[in-house]
């Protein structure tokens, strides 16, 4: 024989009241959380979509830089380098683009790209060898290279139209103490760059242009060795 329903009791005045005004605060608390996780929603998507046109104005200055930086190397350095050197740079990455170059001649030439710092020498009877001083730790970005347009490609010094980059490697103009001066210069701007030098066991003694050491097999080079 079943059990007969409980008896029916009426919930107290107070006691309604209080279930009444519980869930009520449950639906305006799943109200807010709701509002909550649209407006976050709407955030991420606004943030996403302001990313990706920063992203694309980055990419257009980019291009903008690049064509230009090109175009201005087609008419000066870029047009005067030797074969050897055309061809050094014709094979770097594809993903590597070079920037800022000095003329010289056929001493040292100097190249910076959007990863790294060259620099070529002579080396007879096999061709100029390219050595790099230092690698950048992410590439370019274009608020960097307008600094390295400014910092060391810049045409105008004093009297003269000479970018730092050149005085570098300039052996018939400039004294052997103004072309240290330079390279003091052109370092510590490219420095301001988070980045270091990369070569295996290799590393630099004294900066970009002080002694090189190996330390598995203890030689030491005084000048870049080949990558």
């Amino acid at each position: 024989m079943s059990e007969p329903p409980p008896a029916y009791k009426e919930i107290p005045g107070e006691d309604l009241v209080a279930e009444l005004a519980k869930m009520k605060a449950m639906m305006e608390q799943m109200r807010l959380d709701k509002e909550r996780m649209e407006t976050e929603a709407k955030r991420k998507a606004e943030d996403t979509a302001s990313k990706a046109r920063a992203e694309q104005e980055e990419m257009r200055e980019f291009s903008e830089i690049y064509t230009r930086l090109h175009e201005k190397n087609e008419g000066s350095w870029l047009s005067r380098i030797s074969h050897g050197h055309k061809t050094l740079l014709a094979s770097l990455s594809q993903h590597e683009v070079v920037l800022f170059g000095s003329n010289g001649g056929s001493h040292h030439t100097y190249f910076i790209t959007n990863k790294n710092v060259f620099r070529v020498y002579p080396c007879p009877p096999t061709g100029p060898v390219l050595c790099a001083v230092y690698t950048f730790h992410s590439a370019l970005t274009k608020k960097q290279i307008i600094m390295l347009e400014k910092g060391v490609a810049t045409d105008q010094y004093g009297t003269r139209m000479t970018s730092l980059i050149d005085r570098m490697s300039d052996y018939q103009k400039d004294s052997e103490l103004k072309r240290m001066n330079a390279s003091k210069k052109f370092e510590s701007v490219i420095r301001l760059i988070p980045g270091s030098y990369q070569n295996g066991d290799w590393r630099q003694l004294d900066g970009f242009f002080g002694m090189y050491f190996n330390e598995t097999t203890m030689e030491f080079s005084e000048v870049p060795p080949p990558l």
